[in-house]
């Protein structure tokens, strides 16, 4: 195989992982507009700092992933090159990176202490809202999701009853 076979797939991965990384966000930006859409109700939406707030997590959601603590390490473990020596444990690190960076994820906003006594909320509502990103992917609802990995999740017992009633409204 010629030397400049090998840049190409490393090329195509990187692409590919790129492709990903768009459409997934894509979907973000479009289930945070569902949510809106479905659950104007919710004090998350018509409370001016808390809708800001949400916003503004989402506009810049998984941002991290373009790091250098993270960028290569993700496309290595999801659209690796044939041949590829990656270094074990590397991913490992980028996940931790990713989710101390990143309060969406259930085991980072449920290990604070917060300040502001509603901050849970908001970032429980992102990690919904990622929750239905990926639901356009997989086909899996977010509901479906969450029961299926809820004795898996690690959620403060506070946490579940608005997390049912945001999925529910998903749902009607």
């Amino acid at each position: 195989m010629q030397k400049t076979m090998v840049a190409f797939d490393y090329i195509k991965s990187t692409r590919d992982y790129l492709d990903y990384l768009e459409e997934h966000i894509g979907n973000v930006e479009k289930a945070w507009k569902e949510i809106q859409e479905k659950c104007k109700h919710f004090h998350f939406i018509y409370d001016d700092n808390m809708f800001f707030w949400i916003d503004q997590e989402v506009m810049h959601h998984d941002e991290s992933k373009f790091s250098i603590e993270e960028f290569v390490q993700y496309r290595q473990k999801f659209h690796k090159v044939e041949h590829e020596l990656v270094k074990p444990g590397t991913f490992d690190q980028a996940w931790d990176h990713h989710k101390l960076f990143n309060d969406h994820h259930w085991e980072t906003w449920t290990t604070k202490k917060y300040k502001i006594p509603y901050e849970w909320k908001v970032h429980c509502v992102h990690m919904i809202v990622d929750w239905v990103a990926m639901s356009y992917k997989t086909g899996i609802t977010a509901k479906s999701y969450f029961k299926a990995n809820n004795d898996l999740i690690k959620f403060p017992d506070y946490s579940i009853p608005f997390i049912e009633e945001v999925l529910d409204c998903l749902e009607s």
